[in-house]
């Protein structure tokens, strides 16, 4: 079973000058992990709903007999909330990070406090981790699903977020639509997303808008089952959906990397060997690095195109409803070998056979340009 954490909350109050307490202490929930079940339990015990921000710190405490300890910050709550006993505002004057959250979260206690007097937020701090971005995103939100010509209906909901991107709903009179926020790395993914929707509708999310600058992406919800919690044997239908989009972009890399998509091609992968190896700390011998870049020769050198790659290829990455078979989170999407994409996903069947049987299943798909002993030899 699931480890219930005391999770401790940092709350300031809407002019940003003192920090909710209870009974001189930071409030605290008995929750399991993830920032979904921290609010719902901020909102069964406190009544209290503030716009999430990020985990300053979690401490598992595995084996040791000590009880699971978190801290969560929380943007400002609003302005017409009280709280109310045994609730109060301490003075951020006041706050003295000790006495507030148990020793081993104090110092986090302490870097949250510096921030909030006047400390520069980190820059690598994800926007979404910011104070006034649930706002933002909201507001675009709604203003987004009603130019798609929807109602909406009901409150933003936060699904997940993590470092790597942020994930909104909400209901609308024709069901759910999410917001996917992406950090810096990733904003290729919104334009990448809805060139390659407009071009596969019935193989990605149906894509409502996007804000590219943002890294803002928002789509109507996925219906149906992760075709992971299938079984192995309903597999191949993705293997063999995803060498077609292979197929289809094979010619069109230009452009590709033109709406972003990052260059894995392995003439560019061949270059950065060297340094790769010495920055992952391992002695890059002439040795390796000679095996290695013949490898990718060898591969150049093969049947297969150099193409669209997913990037993050797994059973849990595709939805099926019915007949209906989509493909989704195109983050780590690159122009690099098509048999990429084959490792992330095979590996998660658990025997030999049914790696040999989605193998070729997916080579199958492109037996008209080599044999397939060839193919194989290429994998």
């Amino acid at each position: 079973m699931e480890t219930q954490r005391e999770t401790f909350v940092l709350v300031p109050n809407a002019r940003g000058s003192a920090l909710l307490v209870s009974r001189g202490k930071l409030p605290c929930v008995s929750c399991r992990r993830g920032a979904a079940r921290v609010l719902e339990a901020l909102r069964s015990t406190y009544s209290l709903d503030p716009p999430y921000l990020r985990p300053a710190r979690i401490f598992a405490h595995e084996g040791n007999g000590q009880a699971a300890t978190a801290l969560y910050e929380f943007d400002a709550a609003e302005a017409v909330w009280e709280p109310r006993p045994p609730l109060e505002w301490l003075a951020l004057t006041d706050a003295v990070p000790d006495t507030l959250a148990p020793p081993e979260l104090a110092p986090y206690v302490e870097k949250w406090l510096a921030i909030a007097r006047g400390a520069r937020v980190p820059e690598a701090r994800p926007p979404w981790a910011r104070p006034g971005w649930l706002a933002e995103a909201a507001a675009w939100l709604e203003a987004s699903i009603v130019e798609a010509g929807l109602e909406p209906n009901g409150p933003v909901e936060l699904v997940e977020q993590w470092p790597l991107s942020s994930v909104l709903r909400r209901r609308t009179g024709d069901g759910y639509v999410y917001l996917k926020a992406v950090f810096s790395g990733f904003l290729h993914e919104p334009a990448l997303t809805r060139a390659l929707a407009n071009e596969h509708p019935t193989l990605l999310p149906e894509v409502l808008a996007v804000d590219v600058p943002r890294g803002w992406l928002l789509m109507r919800e996925l219906g149906g089952t992760q075709i992971g919690d299938l079984g192995v044997r309903e597999w191949a239908d993705p293997l063999r959906a995803v060498a077609g989009l292979h197929r289809h972009w094979s010619d069109r890399t230009s452009e590709l990397l033109a709406l972003g998509a990052q260059d894995r091609t392995l003439a560019t992968l061949e270059a950065q060997i060297r340094a790769v190896l010495e920055e992952a700390g391992v002695d890059p011998t002439e040795s390796a690095v000679s095996e290695l870049e013949r490898r990718c020769h060898q591969l150049a050198d093969g049947p297969l195109p150099q193409t669209l790659v997913h990037g993050d290829f797994h059973p849990w990455n595709v939805m099926v409803d019915g007949d209906e078979l989509r493909i989704f989170d195109w983050s780590d999407a690159c122009v690099g070998h098509p048999l990429f994409d084959l490792p992330t996903f095979l590996q998660r069947a658990s025997d030999e056979g049914s790696r040999e049987s989605l193998l070729g299943a997916y080579l199958d798909m492109w037996t008209d340009l080599a044999p397939a002993g060839e193919l194989r030899a290429a994998y």
